[in-house]
């Protein structure tokens, strides 16, 4: 199987999964994708769960509609740490300068905040805001423009994502 057949073949699957929700009364489907062409090509979801369903009948709904091999599922926690996941799904590229994630267009956009942050000594740490936990920082000199620093900070707890009720259909 080729790239462009694998993604006709997610297309497809993501289609029949939409009907499926819709027909049984489902939150609409929300989710993020990969396709992973390392050996076999295969394929990495993350989406919204069927409400009130336990894990096994998911998995069965999930296999029957893909039909095409195994299903793995995986619950996924609203306040664990996604910091591997996130560095998994974007960890390579087979188009240069894209992305090989795609994802639902009714995801809710994260709030994207940069503060310049001013220091007079190249010594000093930069240091996350309060509340916030550094998940990548390097520093690199450039000879046209001298040090630069770069650092990335999330909430902890993941409320960058707009409020969170127990719940409610925005906890997927």
């Amino acid at each position: 199987m080729d790239l462009e057949e694998a993604r006709r073949e997610q297309s497809n699957f993501f289609r029949r999964l939409n009907r499926y929700r819709n027909k049984n009364g489902f939150a609409p489907l929300k989710y993020i994708y990969v396709i992973e062409m390392q050996g076999r090509i295969h394929h990495h979801i993350v989406m919204n769960q069927f409400e009130g369903l336990s894990m096994k009948e998911m998995q069965q709904i999930l296999q029957e509609i893909w039909g095409k091999g195994l299903v793995l599922i995986k619950h996924l926690y609203k306040n664990q740490k996604d910091n591997r996941l996130a560095s998994y799904l974007t960890k390579e590229n087979y188009k240069k300068k894209g992305k090989r994630w795609s994802g639902s267009r009714n995801l809710k956009k994260p709030k994207v905040t940069i503060e310049i942050v001013k220091e007079t000594k190249r010594k000093v740490k930069l240091r996350a805001p309060k509340n916030f936990e550094i998940v990548a920082a390097h520093e690199d000199f450039f000879e046209e423009i001298g040090w630069v620093r770069y650092m990335k900070a999330v909430r902890r707890g993941g409320m960058d994502y707009g409020s969170y009720e127990e719940g409610s259909e925005d906890d997927c």
